[in-house]
This record gives structure tokens, C-alpha cells and sequence, in this order.
């Protein structure tokens, strides 16, 4: 019963989640700093929106925190080499009308 009453749990966070790898093996093809938030476009890859977010080949990153200064250095680092990064976004932001993902988590891909 209790295995049955933990996955029924860890089913219905995942889900009330939403967020996921929305890029996966795409590179950066520009950055854009306006108004406080860092516009990432992304080229090649695959791309899976999650949480509603309408707008593709774009996320943004607004997190003004360590880990967003961090991810800000990996995403920059990423471009400068020419590699592959995987992003993974919680939530939308809207932003000039448009619904971005937002960056939660980023992955340099070797």
C-alpha cells in the first residue's frame, strides 16, 4: 500500500512540476541583455516547450543570484567554444508580450 501511495505521489509532483529539458544539444546562436533579463537564442537542437511557454528557440534567464551568474559564465563560456548546451526551464515569463521558458538549470555538452 505505501509503494503504491508513493508513487501516486512522485506521479502527481511531476507533474504539478511542469519544467524539463526544453533544449537539449543546441548552440547559442545569441544573447541579448534588456531591462534586467538575459534573452538566449538558441539554433539546432531539439526543442520541447513546457508550462504553456509559447516562444521558441528563445528562454531568458532573470535570475540576478550566484547560481544565475553562474549559469550566466556557462551559457557565455559555451558560445566563446562553439559547444553544444542543454538548458532546463521551470515556469514562463512574459516578457514583450511573448511567453519565454525560464532558464532554471544549464548543461555544457562535451
Amino acid at each position: 500500500m505505501y509503494k503504491v501511495l508513493i508513487a501516486v505521489f512522485l506521479l502527481v509532483s511531476a507533474q504539478a512540476y511542469g519544467g524539463g529539458w526544453t533544449v537539449t544539444d543546441a548552440k547559442i546562436e545569441s544573447m541579448k541583455y534588456e531591462s534586467n533579463i538575459l534573452v538566449v537564442h538558441i539554433t539546432g537542437g531539439i526543442f520541447k516547450l513546457h508550462d504553456g511557454c509559447e516562444t521558441q528557440n528563445y528562454v531568458i534567464l532573470e535570475d540576478e543570484t550566484v547560481r544565475g551568474d553562474r549559469q550566466l559564465s556557462m551559457l557565455l563560456a559555451a558560445q566563446m567554444a562553439g559547444k553544444e548546451v542543454s538548458i532546463y526551464t521551470s515556469g514562463c515569463a512574459t516578457k514583450w508580450n511573448l511567453d519565454y521558458p525560464k532558464v532554471w538549470a544549464v548543461k555544457v555538452d562535451s
